[in-house]
């Protein structure tokens, strides 16, 4: 690659990865690299790429696209020996990794082109709808026993129905990121309702009537699509409630778990996201106190669990690169889904497994990005 206001010019064939991100995102990824634990993956993966002899990685927006062309006016990436992002210009890539969260009719015109163009995305969808995701993982006869009874809410008396059924039930935008779309409501002694939501700090309120609640949804959920799920009865440590995040990949010979964390929200949330993490052998051990069989058993459980998710999710939608999946385990040590997430930031991991985690993990990453290209269809003549 050739410094800033250059073209890249490969001198070797190798594969250009392009990840697809928003402008705001570039601006911090090239300023503080990793100061930013919500890019700290990032981070390594343009480290690990830097090391390669077979990918060429450069991060992009979608303002920087040529769509008739596909060239990249402003791409940028991690100059190794000098340890430094510089910016060029770059033919379209060959393969892309979707990192936005913007959703805007530039984004779906890049994506469109892309994918007129016959290149290949890491993960075959941008994001997963919560309501859509549980109706396919319900059709399937394998990953239906781990799915926690969900509705799609179209009136309160929706809502007022499940919670005759369950003590306690979650609400959720179908398409929400970081806890910032969930309502946990549930039913105290006296017949009130008593809901919790996080927004810069856990909020708690009791309301004696569902409809009651009405204004409270109106303005969390502004008229957007939204689900109710049965809580999950989920083990807890004092106060903290414990859930678990998976880092589940293909690669070159099928589905690597990269690690598993677990993941203590705080006091009486609804959401672990502002939460501390570790490795979930050492949870078990370490604070469940369970035997080395438990934790073996427990283990092959999960793994088991996880790979018929992610196969269940790639039968209904086509193929991921990496799937990140929230799952609980309940007091009488039964799993449940909890959710899918095609861009996760990997946080917790991090938290749990360091740097050297985060590298590996990209590390396979980029060699499923290569695979990729490897079976990009010929284009017809």
């Amino acid at each position: 690659m050739r410094r800033r206001n250059k073209t890249m010019n490969q001198t070797t064939e190798t594969v250009r990865l392009g990840a697809l991100i928003s402008t705001s995102q570039k601006k911090i990824l090239k300023q503080k690299m990793k100061l930013d634990k919500r890019y700290s993956f990032l981070a390594a993966l343009a480290a690990e790429a830097s090391e390669s002899p077979n990918l060429t990685l450069y991060f992009f927006s979608p303002e920087d696209v040529d769509v008739t062309s596909g060239d990249i006016h402003k791409a940028l990436y991690w100059d190794r020996e000098n340890n430094k992002w510089y910016e060029c210009s770059a033919p379209s890539p060959e393969v892309v990794y979707e990192r936005i969260y913007v959703k805007n009719e530039l984004v779906d015109r890049v994506r469109t082109f892309f994918s007129d163009n016959n290149v290949p995305f890491i993960n075959a969808r941008a994001n997963f709808n919560k309501l859509i995701c549980h109706q396919k993982l319900s059709e399937d006869v394998k990953t239906s026993p781990y799915l926690p009874p969900a509705i799609e809410v179209r009136k309160i008396e929706d809502i007022h129905r499940f919670l005759k059924v369950h003590d306690v039930i979650y609400l959720k935008k179908v398409i929400s990121s970081l806890g910032k779309g969930v309502i946990k409501l549930e039913k105290t002694a006296e017949n009130s309702i008593k809901y919790s939501y996080y927004k810069s700090r856990l909020r708690t309120q009791t309301v004696k009537s569902i409809y009651d609640l009405k204004p409270v949804l109106h303005r969390f959920f502004h008229n957007k699509t939204y689900i109710a799920q049965r809580g999950i009865p989920l083990i807890k440590i004092g106060d903290q409630s414990i859930d678990f995040r998976a880092e589940v990949q293909r690669g070159k010979n099928g589905i690597i778990i990269s690690g598993v964390c677990a993941r203590a929200g705080l006091k009486n949330s609804p959401i672990t996201v502002h939460s501390t993490a570790m490795p979930y052998e050492l949870f078990l051990k370490e604070h469940l106190h369970y035997s080395e069989q438990n934790i073996k058993n427990t283990v092959l459980k999960v793994e088991e669990f996880l790979t018929t998710i992610y196969s269940s999710l790639e039968d209904a939608y086509g193929p991921f690169g990496e799937i990140g999946i929230d799952f609980g385990i309940d007091t009488n040590r039964d799993i449940w889904f909890i959710e899918a997430n095609s861009k996760s930031a990997k946080v917790s991991f991090e938290k749990s497994y360091g740097d050297a985690g985060l590298r590996e993990n990209a590390f396979h990453l980029l060699e499923y990005a290569e695979s990729l290209h490897q079976k990009e269809p010929a284009q017809e003549g």
